[in-house]
């Protein structure tokens, strides 16, 4: 049984949606929520406190790391750096609910209820973009204790695939002179798990839009001009990026790149469309405009809720 996810949008943004067969992953933070991307490092000093207290390495301001390129910083400090530089990259995302039918989000993404609802099979989303380590669908987490625990999954990966990469036992201080002359690749490998950990946090007050994201790790750099990214999405024909733009939106310009899903059509990659309470269309009306864009087989209903 499939596992729908609806993108809920306007009507402009639904006839686009459907005639260009894309949907559009957007910079994540030029979105609503003022805490994207930066909720992580409320949490991350603890985090690393703990996982370096189980390795019996010091982490703390007194104990500064005494080799090479790291001199002259704790490990805390140098962590943050890399995980700052990885986070000033634009991450892109495309925004879904698992709840198709929600006042809030007719309200708040749909025109005030004169949009759709998109119901995309989350579980072919997921097959298609799984060999592509760029990509990510997974849900949002409310509960802080839950990300805590996200974050610190993150850091004794990231050392754990040190061990495993040198063949070495978990005896970190035994091993410190390794560690600290690998700590560049250490700290870029846990920058880059704790970046994509980091589009997955909202605060709790968000927790009623129940969403899924697909994440895109663009690393396209913030004040740069390198806006190049590779359009092939490793593993799969069914899906595509195209190139990267700018669109202006209310005071500033966002940067997105949209995503082709028209071979997938035959997929079933759209299986349900959700009319808004507002919209002035019959269920019949909209069945002829799905066929018309190419669409076969995909569920038409009317909003329950009951909002004019």
């Amino acid at each position: 049984m499939s596992m729908l996810i609806y993108h809920y949008c306007s009507m402009d943004t639904f006839n686009i949606i459907m005639k260009n067969k894309t949907i559009r992953l957007s910079n994540i933070t030029k979105s609503n929520d003022s805490k994207e991307k930066i909720l992580i490092y409320d949490h991350l000093e603890s985090a690393i406190d703990r996982a370096f207290a189980e390795i019996k390495l010091p982490v703390r301001a007194a104990d500064q790391i005494e080799t090479g390129f790291a001199e002259g910083y704790t490990y805390l400090e140098y962590f943050q750096k890399d995980l700052r530089d990885i986070n000033n990259q634009s991450s892109l995302v495309a925004c879904f609910s698992r709840n198709g039918d929600l006042l809030s989000q007719w309200r708040g993404y749909a025109n005030d209820g004169c949009g759709f609802a998109i119901g995309f099979d989350r579980l072919l989303l997921e097959k298609y973009l799984k060999r592509d380590e760029r990509f990510r669908v997974e849900g949002i987490e409310y509960d802080a204790a839950r990300q805590l625990m996200m974050i610190d999954n993150d850091v004794k990966e990231a050392f754990l695939d040190c061990a495993e990469w040198f063949e070495l036992d978990l005896d970190f201080p035994k091993h410190i002179g390794l560690f600290n002359d690998e700590l560049d690749e250490i700290s870029i490998d846990l920058a880059e798990r704790l970046d994509f950990t980091s589009c997955l946090m909202k605060k709790h007050t968000f927790r009623e839009e129940d969403e899924v994201r697909i994440i895109f790790s663009s690393r396209i750099g913030i004040g740069t001009d390198e806006t190049e990214i590779d359009k092939k999405i490793k593993g799969t024909t069914k899906l595509c990026l195209r190139d990267v733009d700018y669109l202006a939106r209310r005071n500033q310009f966002v940067l997105y790149a949209d995503m082709s899903f028209e071979k997938a059509l035959t997929d079933g990659v759209i299986k349900e469309i959700i009319i808004g309470p507002k919209v002035d269309m019959t269920v019949e009306e909209v069945g002829s405009y799905l066929c018309v864009r190419g669409f076969e087989g995909v569920n038409v209903r009317k909003s329950e809720v009951s909002y004019r």
